[in-house]
């Protein structure tokens, strides 16, 4: 029998149909409990939605607490990053994707570790160098994230058109185990920022 593996987690907005602060109370509450849960039953693991926003916007009234979010994450137990914030990916510059994940990785790893994964939940579609910008922060093993290739976004053979050496089944292979944020170098940086493909339709809320 195949065996199920439940990863509990939590996605968190910021701001959407209740004011920043009001969502923020939300989370204080939510992580208060969360550390409360986890220090008591040490089998417990979680995933804090991928974006180190939510730990920053935490210990701002939670200053204290660092510490005890500290030795979680070490234990490898919490799981915090690799991004900054969780960005819509179409109204951004590549430039802005990639110092958003350097961010999210160099804080995480202050807090004990970055998660390793590309995880990019809730997302409305995926930009075509999305694959590109992980294998450039060493990705070496792609799941999850839906983004079939369209026409002129992406070859036949599969490659992305800007880099041939660049070979992804589909967009679908955009998220993966992440190496250390100096791993970006300044010449694929340059390279990231000419590339202008883009998957999906002309709206940013339609899907890929």
């Amino acid at each position: 029998m195949a065996a199920v593996k439940v990863v509990p987690h939590t996605h968190w907005d910021r701001e959407w149909y209740l004011p920043f602060q009001s969502f923020r109370l939300r989370l204080v509450g939510l992580v208060d409990r969360l550390l409360d849960f986890m220090e008591a039953d040490h089998r417990y693991r979680f995933t804090l939605d991928g974006q180190l926003a939510t730990v920053e916007d935490y210990l701002e009234i939670r200053a204290e607490a660092e510490a005890r979010i500290r030795r979680l994450v070490e234990a490898k137990r919490l799981a915090v990053g690799p991004w900054q914030v969780l960005m819509d990916e179409f109204f951004v510059s590549g430039e802005t994707i990639i110092r958003n994940l350097e961010q999210g990785l160099r804080r995480g790893d202050e807090l004990g570790g970055a998660m390793r994964v590309g995880y990019l939940p809730d997302m409305f579609g995926h930009v075509a160098q999305m694959p590109q910008i992980l294998t450039l922060a060493s990705t070496t093993q792609s799941s999850g994230a839906e983004c079939p290739p369209r026409s002129g976004h992406t070859s036949s053979s599969g490659r992305h058109p800007t880099d041939r050496r660049f070979e992804p089944s589909s967009c679908r292979r955009a998220t993966g185990t992440l190496g250390r944020c100096s791993t970006f170098p300044v010449e694929s940086r340059a390279r990231s920022r000419r590339s202008s493909g883009r998957c999906g339709t002309s709206t940013v809320t339609s899907p890929c």
